[in-house]
């Protein structure tokens, strides 16, 4: 069946990419409330499905993404300038498969609790998750292949863990990737870390131990500014660069090592 819909949903198998619309002509977009794609998909298809307006629940675990990327925007109208947002979506499914999760897929989706990580994905882009408040299934310690976090991608998450564990192959956390959230605990030590992008977890009341990876060569300023650690420990051969005065600003030389 290439087409199904009754009260578990809406079903669609595409044989090529870009074929939603077509597949769902002569439906009213929206009134579909949970909607199961499956085939390829690229970024006209997204295009489709951001008008469900009413669109709670998107099952894509056996769809496969042009690249093997989750495309820019994929979920969020923001980049096109659009009020209209994606109002009730609470859960998506993404493939196995997929190496990257694009620049702000899911960002300003307020309701968004649920996405499955795939431990295939390589990349987070950059604002991909900015500004989801109630999104909290969220353990980077299983993305055994995560090298990438970037800038912004959980800003503003306030029900992020409060605990973060990073897997053996991160390499970089872009600039504010954390800022805003709940995070008061993180281990980098077993992380082939490079670099800590400015403000990274900026406002994170962060105590306890922080202890970085040899590989570290570069903190960017404020990327600690509220952590109030009880030591520091650099593993690092050679001097690892601070981008400014503020890296660890509230952190206290009489309390901390």
């Amino acid at each position: 069946t290439l087409f199904e819909t009754g009260a578990k949903g809406t079903t669609v198998e595409l044989m090529s990419a870009g074929t939603l619309a077509s597949k769902l002509t002569g439906v009213d977009l929206g009134t579909i409330q949970e909607l199961k794609v499956s085939g390829p998909m690229n970024t006209n298809d997204f295009e489709v499905i951001k008008q469900m307006t009413l669109l709670t629940k998107v099952d894509l675990s056996e769809a496969t993404m042009e690249e093997n990327k989750l495309p820019n925007y994929a979920f969020s109208c923001f980049a096109n300038d659009v009020e209209q947002l994606m109002a009730y979506l609470i859960e998506v499914i993404l493939p196995e498969g997929i190496t990257e999760i694009g620049d702000g897929a899911f960002s300003y989706l307020y309701q968004l609790e649920k996405v499955n990580i795939p431990t295939s994905v390589e990349r987070i882009g950059s604002e991909a998750f900015a500004h989801c408040h109630r999104f909290s299934s969220l353990d980077v310690s299983l993305l055994t292949n995560l090298k990438s976090i970037g800038r912004n991608a959980f800003g503003g998450c306030r029900s992020v863990s409060s605990t973060m564990q990073f897997p053996n192959t991160l390499e970089r956390i872009g600039q504010s990737a954390f800022s805003g959230t709940n995070v008061t605990s993180v281990d980098f030590s077993n992380t082939a870390l490079n670099g800590v992008e400015s403000y990274a977890f900026s406002d994170c009341a962060i105590t306890g131990d922080l202890s970085f990876p040899a590989t570290l060569t570069h903190i960017g300023n404020g990327a600690f500014d509220a952590a109030t650690p009880s030591s520091i420990k650099l593993k690092s051969s050679n001097m690892v660069s601070l981008g400014g005065t503020d890296v660890f600003k509230a952190a206290k030389g009489t309390t901390c090592t």
